[in-house]
């Protein structure tokens, strides 16, 4: 029946996705080592940060009291020896409460299902065990996702520990950098939980395709890892299947045998809601009023915490790559000369950049009707931006300029009295385009009576920059 509803169906971005899945296949299981290596690595990374926090800690009530410093602190090392085995080898799943709860992997377990059990990939003899290879490595990210939120558990759980406990020896004031390497793990996992939602160009095909599918919705709201938690239209699986449940009837039953009639439990049940949903909201205005006198760092425990959002990014994601034009002219509106910068910066912060640079001087000649393009200096630069307000950012640099025609690299080599130094600090401002950032910088060279020739000391610069 499916089979035959898919194939009618006709799409024929599905059909070339099938007619090709070992190019599905090396996704997923590339897509998955990735992300277990990335979560492996970083949580090690992380426990080792913590450990060292801890014996920091442990030192230093050691000096006040050291049978408290071994009370309290126990064998830190096979703490943390058993936080990262546990890591590297999570215990499997009992049942799917216990995973954590991941849309992507769902959706394409759900879709692998979906197209085996209608043999939509064919009569490869290989396609089955690629299959099983695909789903071990789904169920081997799940294990990591679910790892990774044990460690967090017990870290949040030894955080309030250590608190409670140093407090009696007015130490808690140095747990800030062991909670902070906590919320900064914490948001780690949540970085990279987010980008595996994220699914890859063939992956998004094919669950677009399939969502299409009637079949295939009623399919998912049957046998996904998300019917299994909450009943989805279509899911016929009754109140008295969810193992371990009471149905509505029986707790209405009980109440009513209790409190004296079907009238009073109802009306029980209601006060009692709309109870929960006064203290609910109480406790959620309370929690606004402590995240918003905490300058936005979303932990109550560190009210002057301000996190920094770029701690969490890979290398790559944090290098900032920029060009950028400078020209120079006598008179009339024909530029004798121009800078072409390329720029690669780290973000230190989102409000502070520092980077290198590089530049090159072409030479355009006299004017219009007497053109020549030349090779008329070099520069090396270095920078440091740091956000001012809005758009606006303080820009301060320091240049090697050589300011001289040559032919080759030889010559740079040969005149180092050449070279001449620019200091440079001004304004810059962004404007974001999409992924990309206009730039236009206007620059004072503090160093500019000092070059002979002596050159502009203002310098205007126009650039964009890649995100």
């Amino acid at each position: 029946m499916y089979a035959s509803t898919v194939c009618n169906f006709g799409d024929s971005t599905l059909h070339s996705i099938l007619s090709f899945p070992d190019k599905l296949f090396g996704a997923i299981d590339k897509k998955s080592a990735t992300y277990q290596q990335k979560l492996q690595e970083q949580t090690v990374k992380y426990l080792h940060k913590l450990e060292r926090q801890e014996k920091k800690l442990q030192r230093k009530l050691a000096r006040t009291d050291s049978t408290a410093a071994k009370n309290v602190f126990g064998n830190i090392d096979s703490t943390y020896a058993a936080l990262g085995k546990s890591m590297s080898e999570p215990a499997s799943k009992t049942n799917a409460v216990q995973n954590v709860y991941n849309g992507h992997l769902d959706s394409m377990q759900t879709a692998l299902k979906f197209l085996d059990q209608n043999r939509m990939f064919g009569n490869g003899s290989q396609i089955p065990g690629q299959l099983q290879n695909a789903f071990g490595s789904y169920n081997e990210l799940q294990n990591k996702l679910n790892g990774a939120a044990n460690v967090q558990q017990y870290l949040e759980l030894r955080q309030q520990y250590l608190t409670s406990q140093l407090k009696q020896y007015t130490l808690d004031k140095y747990l800030a950098p062991f909670k902070k390497q906590v919320y900064y793990y914490r948001a780690q996992v949540e970085e990279y939980t987010n980008l595996l939602n994220n699914p890859d160009k063939l992956e998004a095909k094919l669950l677009a395709t399939l969502r299409m599918l009637p079949t295939f919705q009623s399919f998912f709201n049957k046998h996904s890892e998300l019917a299994s938690l909450f009943r989805l239209p279509g899911n016929d699986i009754s109140e008295q299947e969810i193992l371990g449940m009471q149905t509505r009837a029986s707790v209405m039953q009980e109440l009513e045998q209790r409190l004296g009639g079907p009238g009073t439990a109802q009306q029980a049940v209601q006060q009692g809601m709309e109870q929960g949903q006064g203290e609910l909201q109480s406790l959620q205005n309370r929690l606004n009023n402590l995240t918003s006198g905490s300058m936005g760092s979303g932990d109550a425990s560190m009210p002057n915490f301000s996190p920094n959002p770029q701690k969490t990014k890979s290398l790559l994601q944090r290098i900032e790559l920029g060009t950028n034009l400078q020209s120079a002219k006598p008179n009339g509106f024909f530029p004798i000369t121009t800078d072409i910068g390329l720029s690669a910066g780290y973000k230190i912060t989102n409000n502070k950049v520092v980077g290198i640079g590089l530049s090159y001087k072409i030479g355009w000649g006299q004017d219009i009707k007497h053109i020549d393009v030349t090779s008329q200096g070099l520069g090396l630069r270095s920078y440091l931006d740091i956000k001012l307000k809005g758009s606006i950012w303080i820009s301060g640099g320091f240049e090697y300029n050589y300011m001289q025609a040559f032919k080759d690299l030889q010559t740079l080599h040969k005149n180092v009295d050449v070279w001449q130094e620019s200091a440079l600090i001004g304004i810059t401002k962004k404007t974001k385009i999409g992924k990309t950032s206009s730039n236009v910088q206007l620059l004072y060279d503090a160093l500019w009576k000092q070059q002979v020739p002596n050159a502009q000391p203002l310098k205007f610069r126009i650039g964009y920059s890649l995100k």
